[in-house]
């Protein structure tokens, strides 16, 4: 435990033959996009912070990277609507090895439920007046487009 709270942008970029980096047990809450950037790391180990979730271009650097291997278990994940990205790239990606071992901390009425198991209806970010809403904005949007 060294206490980190937060990476700096290119904190690492100089160090291009890292291939292992044990990040456990600190309190990162967030991993910013370009933190690893230039890296071909193999190893990632953010196991024991304070991450609620990832953002999409986190994930997608991430994703570039062709032989990593992450561990992200026990951080305390809120399952709300922000956590959506981070769901579907665990549903699709290989890159978290302990990705079973990812479970939602917060709404009380999703704890201990898997990451990888969560739909958009337990989320409820979708709901049926969202769908109606944009639906609505689509017709005005193509009737303005259209000149009627």
């Amino acid at each position: 435990d060294n206490g980190i709270v937060y990476l700096p942008y290119g904190m690492f970029s100089g160090l291009s033959s890292l291939r292992q980096l044990d990040l456990r047990n600190n309190s990162l809450v967030d991993i910013k996009y370009f933190t690893f950037a230039g890296l071909n790391l193999e190893h990632l180990d953010l196991t024991l912070n304070a991450i609620k979730t990832l953002r999409m271009n986190t994930l997608i650097e991430l994703g570039k990277q062709p032989s990593l291997q992450i561990f992200l278990k026990d951080n305390p994940f809120v399952c709300n609507c922000d956590i959506e990205d981070l769901v579907e790239w665990l549903n699709t990606s290989s890159k978290v090895a302990d990705v079973e071992k990812l479970t939602c901390v917060f709404p009380q009425d999703l704890q201990n439920m898997s990451l990888v198991s969560l739909g958009e209806t337990a989320l409820g970010c979708h709901t049926s007046q969202d769908r109606q809403n944009t639906l609505q904005t689509s017709y005005v949007f193509l009737s303005v487009v259209l000149g009627f």
